[in-house]
């Protein structure tokens, strides 16, 4: 039988197209290896992404709520000092002992509970392991760093150990800061203190005698009468209408005798605004009332009343009157117009203030208001329109020690544990 022409090839074909037929199955099997590495690849960044961001957001979480329960504690810091200032229950008694130990402030803020405590801070000399009343430890800016103390010192007091704890939940944070007083010396010469030309008018009723703190009068208080208003040489005290100063107004304190600045009018270091004061710096909306509080408003004063008691302080810092004294040889223009002095306002309401007023400068104090203790104005720029109204202001050293506490609480030392 006779083979066709070509049979021949017939094997070799079929071979090859074997060898295709696998080569290509081979192919798509090595493409699908491929394929699941580059999936479980994928997989695994994707799954290593998620866990990135779920560690990411858990740290941010942690991070966000250990924020949050420092400021709350520093929030307890703010609230202890404060009742330092004004609450007799967390006000150490003189003498001074290592048994004083009010119990704990406890408030909330955003959430968060905190808790405070207050304690004397003690110098273990003698490392018996107990705290003796000598070992406490006090403090005295115009001493330091002379240790120990002087006997005797007046302006010497403890150094308070203020620990602040706050909590919510898992989230956890503490604040100590160690704090003492620094005493105010009211640099007032009058029951209103001024260094430029004073007008008053209508039925205002100024008294610079002394008076307890209720506007009684008392020759038990504190010091001695003071002149009506004081300002400075040069100046010049109009009475229009019906005022009545007693005892008389003078003019005969001499240029630069008078306090500048807040922290002159309370006699502490010249620092003052940054390292004491700072702290108190309010909206003015927060002011009004006080209650043996420490208020700083750092611009206009736009309230008509005066009501409550303390201290408020109404000044733009960096403000200096002889700069923006155009008869001053300090006169600087441009000074002046980047620190324009902090303006008491118009004040007419019928309110009732007990303490210190100091301000940049004083529009106008009307209305049929009273002020028991003393007001200190540092402005050279214009007249002081002071009346207008039936205000009563009476001179008050006894108000002056109640109401301002004498003090203000001066950080030492801050550390966050």
């Amino acid at each position: 039988m006779k083979r066709s022409r070509g049979s021949d090839s017939c094997p070799a074909a079929a071979s090859g197209a074997r060898m295709a037929r696998r080569f290509v199955a081979e192919e798509r099997g090595v493409a699908l290896v491929i394929a699941l590495l580059i999936l479980v690849t994928l997989t695994v960044l994707a799954i290593g992404g998620m866990f990135a961001a779920s560690t990411d957001t858990h740290l941010s979480g942690n991070q966000k709520g250990t924020a949050q329960a420092l400021y709350a504690a520093e929030g307890g810091i703010t609230d202890m000092i404060d009742k330092l200032n004004t609450d007799a229950v967390y006000t150490p008694p003189a003498p001074y002992s290592t048994a004083w130990a009010p119990v704990d402030l406890t408030a909330t803020l955003n959430g968060f509970s905190y808790s405070v405590r207050v304690r004397h801070k003690v110098d273990e000399e003698d490392c018996d392991g107990d705290s003796d009343t000598g070992e406490i430890v006090k403090y005295d800016k115009a001493c330091y760093p002379a240790s120990p103390i002087p006997a005797g010192s007046a302006s010497a007091y403890p150094v308070e150990v203020v620990t602040s704890t706050a909590t919510l939940g898992k989230y956890q944070n503490a604040t100590l800061v160690e704090v003492t007083k620094q005493k105010f010396t009211v640099q007032n010469t009058g029951a209103l203190t001024a260094q430029s030309d004073v007008d008053l008018n209508g039925n205002i009723y100024i008294d610079g005698n002394t008076h307890d703190v209720n506007g009684n009068p008392s020759v038990t208080a504190c010091g001695g009468a003071l002149p009506s208003v004081s300002t400075t040489t040069g100046n010049d005290v109009t009475l229009t209408g019906s005022p009545t100063a007693t005892p008389a107004p003078v003019n005969t304190q001499a240029d630069g005798a008078q306090p500048d600045t807040p922290c002159e009018a309370l006699g502490l270091p010249s620092d003052c605004e940054t390292s004491v004061l700072a702290s108190y710096v309010v909206a003015a909306a927060d002011v009004d009332p006080m209650n043996k509080s420490i208020r700083w408003v750092q611009g206009d004063y736009p309230d008509d009343c005066l009501d409550g008691t303390g201290l408020l302080i109404v000044h733009t810092p960096g403000f200096d009157p002889k700069k923006c004294n155009a008869a001053d040889a300090a006169y600087d223009a441009a000074w002046c117009a980047a620190h324009p002095p902090a303006n008491l306002g118009n004040v007419t309401g019928n309110c009732t203030f007990k303490g210190l007023i100091v301000a940049d400068k004083i529009d106008k104090l009307a209305g049929t208001g009273t002020i028991i203790g003393a007001v200190i104005s540092f402005t050279e720029i214009q007249a002081d329109k002071v009346g207008a109204g039936t205000l009563t202001l009476k001179y008050s050293c006894a108000a002056l020690d109640e109401f301002l506490g004498g003090k203000v609480n001066y950080k030492l030392a801050w550390e966050r544990q």
